[in-house]
């Protein structure tokens, strides 16, 4: 069994990389991976779970636009999803992906809201951790 700490390592190995492929669109995915997942002596000591990294990064390519849309439904109508701070939007996409395939892992629903707002508490003030957490709830009832 692998340890919340290394699915942690992984979740936020996943904002990076999704951040830093929204600096700039055209770096290989690997690469960046490995970049990212290393330290400055291209020793790579960072232990994650890969499958969990690939899994979030992969639904992202591959439903980014479904996501996208199913976070506009659940914004009011006066805000607009491009205005919303990257990382906000790139914990979001990534908590998406991982309730995708909740059901398979056997994921408590709680444990993994905590998961994306314990990372937005890194990033975010606490009004976007509040809209972090009231996003990801209404989502998770709407796909229940």
């Amino acid at each position: 069994m692998i340890s919340d700490d290394i699915n942690a390592i992984s979740r936020m190995l996943a904002v990076q990389i999704l951040y830093s492929r929204q600096l700039s669109k055209n770096v290989d995915l690997n690469d960046l991976i490995e970049r990212i997942s290393c330290d400055q002596d291209s020793e790579c000591e960072l232990e994650y779970n890969n499958d969990l990294l690939i899994k979030l990064l992969s639904y992202n390519d591959n439903n980014e636009v479904l996501s996208r849309e199913l976070i506009k439904k659940h914004l009011k109508p006066t805000w607009n999803i491009d205005r919303l701070d990257k990382i906000l939007y790139i914990n979001i996409l990534l908590a998406i992906a991982e309730m995708s395939y909740v059901e398979k892992n056997k994921i408590n629903k709680n444990d993994i809201l905590n998961h994306y707002v314990t990372i937005a508490h890194m990033f975010l003030d606490e009004k976007e951790v509040r809209f972090v957490k009231s996003i990801l709830q209404n989502i998770w009832n709407y796909l229940k």
